[in-house]
């Protein structure tokens, strides 16, 4: 069979070749651009963070956010002093906060479960009395 027989088949086959060429073109470009929305989607995900004021001792804490600022802007409004920080903050896990006897002596531990969380925050901890005050979690499912 002579190859400048063979007729294209499907909705290119009206067009002539630079059409055709075009076609593909567009096609490839919205397929990526799909991709990439794609990408961002499962990329972004519940966020959740908690401040601590290593001067009073107050925490908060901010859950299930779509953004890490978001769920920081929380934790830092809850605890509600001038001197809190952001000690630590997660996407779709657990975020677990322990503190020690004195004010000032804490630890933060993150993981896929709260078992982990919590066992990394009290090993962070450097006081030998260390005791979990708050565990937040940020995830699709529990």
């Amino acid at each position: 069979m002579n190859p400048s027989a063979i007729q294209p088949t499907g909705p290119t086959r009206f067009l002539r070749p630079a059409s055709r060429r075009f076609h593909r073109f567009t096609t490839l470009c919205a397929l990526l651009f799909a991709l990439a929305l794609t990408a961002t989607c499962f990329a972004s995900g519940p966020y959740c963070a908690i401040a601590y004021s290593k001067s009073t001792g107050r925490y908060g804490h901010g859950e299930g956010y779509d953004s890490r600022a978001a769920a920081e802007y929380r934790a830092l409004a809850e605890c509600g002093t001038h001197d809190a920080r952001v000690v630590g903050w997660v996407r779709n896990g657990y975020l677990s906060l322990a503190l020690g006897r004195l004010v000032g002596t804490y630890g933060t531990g993150y993981g896929s479960d709260i078992y982990t969380a919590k066992a990394r925050a009290l090993k962070n901890c450097p006081s030998d009395n260390a005791h979990i005050v708050q565990t937040v979690w940020a995830g699709a499912h529990r």
